[in-house]
């Protein structure tokens, strides 16, 4: 249905290049394509006229006119495909910046929990400590009676009372 309409509509076109017998016929025949949005086709019936009737001023200044426009929308078509590569490339940067920032809170995570782990590992549980104060207490008795002897010609007399 879609290929009938669109022969039609071309077909229709051809027939009126073909028909058009003098520069406005042309003029307007390209007019009106443009107008319908069939940039392509106005600037090949302007050529068709212009191939038939080349001095005429109105042909030629409706080609200018339509190779501007041409010309703009290719131009708005780069740009269009620029901005959109430009977009694509800040959401790659904004994907890798968020994974980065990702890695680097898993590393911080990671430090946090290597540091409290070393935290953990100093701190002495109770009954370590309680050993360790017991090991100092035997040695500072041991000091205490290696060093704090009598003197010889003392005796130490034990009382009995």
């Amino acid at each position: 249905m879609k290929r009938m309409l669109l022969a039609l509509i071309v077909g229709g076109v051809f027939i009126q290049f073909a028909s058009a017998q003098n520069a406005m016929e042309f003029f307007h025949l390209g007019a009106n394509l443009y107008v319908r949005g069939q940039l392509e086709q106005a600037i090949q019936a302007v050529d068709q006229g212009l191939q038939k009737f080349p001095d005429d001023p109105y042909l030629r200044a409706l080609k200018e006119k339509l190779e501007e426009q041409k010309k703009q929308q290719q131009q708005q078509q780069q740009q269009q495909q620029q901005n959109q590569q430009k977009q694509k490339e800040q959401k790659e940067q904004q994907q890798q910046a968020n994974e980065k920032k990702q890695d680097q809170q898993k590393d911080q995570q990671k430090q946090q929990q290597a540091q409290t782990d070393q935290q953990k590992k100093k701190e002495m549980s109770k009954e370590e400590a309680e050993r360790i104060l017991r090991a100092l207490k035997e040695e500072n008795k041991k000091f205490k009676k290696e060093h704090l002897r009598v003197p010889a010609g003392r005796k130490q007399v034990e009382k009995d009372w």
